[in-house]
């Protein structure tokens, strides 16, 4: 992984940790820097850490450089005060470096559309310009100017001014570029040999660069050469380095060379070392930025020239690999007609071999039956004057001379605006004309085939409009004998609505649209009986206009009415399953949501048990229960979309719960008068009460709205068995129901609105009157009784919803007595749940109680401790989702271990699939998520004490 690829995968961690590298990078290169700066003023020949900040910023997003950019000030600050440079000066060169490299940067990856490549020329060229001179050159007035003006002494504004150009300059196109390209590419500007050869030439070029250099720049002048010819020495070991290594060797070259030259001038050697300064590094940088500029620009071009090479040599395998890869012939000729490539199939179709084409002795109408020659040579003539005669067809001629049908299409080769070819492609065609043939006999033994058909058969004179002939069945359809068809008017058959179909296909058939086929007609017989049938027409045309007319003529009275009842069916089907899709979602929501609302209602329980009544927020308190149980309210209505969404099923008494229901909401609603007929040995059923009675409330509160705070309600119940058809149209299995229906007289319900009266969320209500999940809960949770609702209204006539919840056999129970204190014991409880919050509250809730309490926060961890301790346990609450070993695995394990243990099975769904099992193997009772104290210390007493 390089620089780059470690970078796009980084996290956080990686981002500070490439700023800790960076920085320190930063500081390092400061300080030689420092070392090759114009002592006082610190302008730097070579400002290394400019390279190093603008690499990263080169090859990193965006989004890491503000990190990068922070990262520099502590290095800068660490790297210029042991020098003695001033705070002041120090923050203008920060500033100024900053404005350089998000000058240069910016530049490079917008003009290259952030995708910089060092081996394009271009891209080169772009960073010449942005990094090397852009950027420099306008960050050299903020930070000469910062240095100018601190200074007390030395050169001018100016001279300070150029100095910093040129050294940020050199910098960039020595120290940057090579940074960037062993940074970024690893393999840049290598060239296939030996390694031993190549580490052998390369280790002499150093060599020779490394003396080059020294003679050149550093030794004393007159030293071998005169002045003159001394600049030119390493000219010929650079180019040597940039035609046989590339880039990398290149760029690192001048890099080593810039470092060496700088050094030794900024200290007083070599052949710039006698003038001033600011002029002897000006000199420096001038014949550097001039030499080493050069011999770049010729290591990319060779590069890219390279590269361009090797991509024509992928494109062009990749050509002939796609060419013979396809099944049709592909070929190129000259203009003499000899081919210039031919792909494989090509030699397959033809059976020549690629000797064969070689030799040039084959031109491309020697493939093609003499018969077409002429033909095909004329086509040729045309394809290379430029005219395009589209896909043609020939008789082509194998090597073996046989022949097949082909298509071929050809268009001409143009090279420099000179036509030097033609290419084109070859179809066989031979499957294609068999398969014409068998249609045209297939075609023939149609119509005779068709005569015998047991549909109705009629051919019709579209211009008289009149019949031509029919089939027997044509008169049984319509009662009319074949002599009578015969004086009709087709039309005259049809229906009003069928004949302004019928109009609309003749009117677009003699204007030459498109006419669709088949097309369904609704017939009236001869007896006024009317029937759907489909009819397949066939036009026949003379001269271009529609002539006659024949037609097959299908009954589909018996589809079309199957159809409906599908789609009644599909109508019930859709439902059901959307109503299961958001109940699916609804369950996993309320599962969460009561994980959370016990956590909060057991937190406040304890609050409100160690706080005195008089503490000034007990009101607020008293507030957040009465929210808790709003959202305990809603989780019920989610729960009850949900598939299998029960509680606590016993058996009960339904005109008891009509009875409590309706009391309690006629004396909260006294402008409804509500009247009762019970049917008086009303079947039990056994069902989730407070669910029903939710079902119940929900369609109080509906019928209210819809009578406009006063009217009538009437409720009734009585005992019904379904049979097997009425029962087939729910959904749900024939037997013993019993019926509630509630009617209203209030405005009644549309048909439109009916059809979505039971979908989530959808409600005719103003926004603070309804949420749309009444019904649709009501839908849920009966029919998760296995039991259905229905609506029947019309407008302006009031609603009736009709229940249907199937019979039990068992006698219905009593209320249970609930006890609204909060009951104490001194047993041993094990606490099972997955969920941290609902231990540590459960734990204090029970510790508060007096129990004592053993917790675990899995299954596995749950029976261990039963495995030691189980004759000191005398109760278990059991969560019923948890992962690792489900509720269901853990209580059949459990009563492995202790058979006579009782356990309370707990959870955020209610009482379904799993929890419905464990309830029927026996499991001592269920406690519904959220619960407060009053409600788990009355549910433990009863099941410690055998209630």
């Amino acid at each position: 992984m390089n620089f780059q690829q470690w970078l796009d995968v980084s996290s956080s961690k990686r981002v500070f940790l490439g700023s800790i590298i960076l920085a320190l990078s930063y500081y390092l290169s400061a300080k030689v820097g420092l070392v090759l700066s114009v002592k006082p003023d610190y302008i730097s020949v070579l400002w290394i850490p400019n390279a190093v900040l603008l690499t990263s910023l080169l090859v990193t997003p965006y989004r890491y450089w503000i990190f990068f950019l922070i990262a520099i000030i502590p290095a800068e600050l660490a790297a210029d005060i042991p020098e003695g440079i001033s705070i002041k000066m120090s923050a203008g060169f920060i500033i100024a470096d900053w404005i350089e490299v998000l000058i240069a940067a910016s530049l490079v990856k917008k003009l290259t559309k952030d995708e910089f490549k060092f081996h394009q020329l271009n891209h080169l060229i772009v960073f010449i310009c942005a990094a090397v001179l852009m950027g420099p050159f306008y960050a050299a007035f903020p930070g000469a100017f910062i240095n100018w003006w601190l200074s007390s002494q030395g050169p001018s504004f100016w001279s300070r001014w150029i100095m910093w150009f040129m050294g940020d300059a050199l910098t960039h196109l020595t120290v940057t570029s090579t940074l960037f390209v062993w940074l970024k590419y690893r393999y840049l500007g290598q060239r296939s040999r030996e390694p031993v050869l190549f580490y052998s030439e390369l280790t002499v070029l150093i060599t020779l660069i490394i003396l080059s250099v020294h003679i050149a720049l550093v030794g004393e002048t007159g030293m071998i050469l005169s002045s003159p010819a001394r600049f030119l020495l390493p000219m010929p070991f650079l180019l040597w380095a940039a035609v046989r290594f590339g880039p990398r060797t290149i760029f690192t070259a001048s890099f080593f060379i810039t470092i060496i030259s700088v050094w030794n001038t900024s200290h007083g050697y070599g052949i710039f070392s006698g003038s001033t300064p600011p002029e002897n590094v000006f000199n420096l940088q001038c014949y550097l930025m001039i030499s080493l500029t050069p011999f770049m620009f010729l290591s990319i071009l060779m590069e890219e020239q390279k590269i361009n090479r090797d991509q024509i040599r992928i494109n062009e395998s990749q050509f002939r690999e796609l060419a013979d890869f396809l099944p049709q012939a592909i070929f190129e000729i000259d203009l003499e007609s000899r081919f210039t490539f031919v792909n494989q199939s090509a030699f397959n179709q033809f059976k020549y071999t690629p000797e064969d084409i070689d030799s040039g002795r084959y031109t491309a109408l020697d493939m093609i039956a003499a018969q077409d020659q002429e033909l095909a040579a004329q086509n040729i003539i045309k394809v290379i004057q430029g005219e395009d005669v589209g896909l043609k067809e020939y008789i082509a001629l194998r090597k073996d001379n046989v022949t097949f049908p082909c298509l071929i299409r050809a268009s001409r080769i143009v090279r420099e605006r000179k036509t030097i070819g033609l290419r084109g492609f070859l179809i066989d065609i031979s499957e294609l004309k068999n398969m014409e043939a068998y249609i045209k006999e297939s075609e023939a033994r149609y119509d005779q085939i068709i005569q015998f058909s047991p549909v109705g058969i009629f051919e019709v004179d579209l211009e008289k409009r009149r019949f031509i002939s029919v089939n027997d069945v044509m008169c049984g359809y319509t009662g009319y004998s074949e002599k009578e068809l015969l004086t009709i008017d087709p039309a005259e058959l049809l229906t009003d609505g069928s004949q302004k179909t019928l109009e609309k296909l003749l009117e677009d058939l003699f204007a030459g649209k498109p006419v669709a086929s088949p097309v369904e007609y609704k017939i009236r017989a001869r007896n006024k009986q009317e029937f759907q049938v489909l009819v397949n027409y066939r036009f026949h045309y003379e001269n271009g206009h529609p002539k006659r007319a024949s037609a097959l003529v299908s009954d589909i009275t018996a589809i079309r009415r199957a159809e409906e009842e599908r789609r009644i069916l599909e109508t019930q089907l859709v439902q059901a399953q959307k109503m299961e899709s958001l109940g699916t979602l609804a369950g996993g929501i309320a599962h969460d949501f009561n994980n959370l609302l016990t956590g909060i209602h057991g937190n406040i329980s304890l609050i409100k048990l160690d706080t005195d009544p008089d503490f000034k927020h007990s009101d607020k308190l008293n507030h957040v229960e009465i929210y808790v149980q709003r959202a305990v309210d809603l989780t019920k209505q989610l729960l009850g979309l949900a598939k299998g969404g029960k509680y606590e099923v016993r058996p009960i008494d339904v005109n008891h719960l009509l009875m409590a229901s309706s009391e309690m909401f006629e004396r909260t609603r006294k402008e409804i008068s509500i009247h009762r007929e019970l049917e008086e040995t009303l079947w039990t059923v056994e069902v989730d009460h407070n669910q029903i009675e939710t079902v119940l409330l929900n369609l109080y509160v509906n019928a209210w709205h819809a009578m406009g705070g006063s009217g009538d309600l009437f409720l009734q119940t009585e005992n019904m068995t379904l049979s097997d058809q009425y029962a087939e149209k729910y959904n749900v299995k024939s037997g013993k129901y019993i019926k509630i229906s509630v009617r209203d007289t209030g405005i009644g319900i549309d048909q439109e609105t009916q059809k979505r009266i039971f979908d989530p969320f959808f409600t005719t209500k103003e926004k603070e009157r309804g949420t749309g999940l009444g019904l649709a809960s009501a839908y849920g949770i009966i029919k998760n009784h296995d039991g259905f609702i229905n609506v029947y209204s019309e407008v302006g006539k009031g609603a009736v919803f009709n229940i249907f919840l199937p019979a039990s056999e068992k006698m219905p129970e009593q209320n249970k007595v609930v006890h609204e204190q909060i009951q104490i014991g001194k047993e041993t409880i094990l606490m099972i749940d997955d969920e941290k919050m609902i231990i540590d509250v459960g734990r204090e809730m029970l510790t508060s109680m007096g129990y004592r309490v053993i917790a675990a926060d899995n299954g596995e961890k749950a029976l261990k401790i039963v495995n030691v301790r189980k004759d000191q346990i005398d109760l278990v609450i059991l969560d019923m989702i948890m992962p690792k070993l489900s509720g269901r695995q853990t209580f059949d394990q459990l009563r492995a271990i202790a058979p006579d243990i009782k356990v309370i099975l707990s959870s955020g769904y209610s009482i379904d699939g799993d929890a419905s099992e464990i309830m029927a193997k026996g499991c001592n009772g269920f406690i519904q998520k959220p619960f407060s104290m009053e409600t788990l210390s009355n549910k433990i007493r009863e099941v410690l004490d055998g209630q």
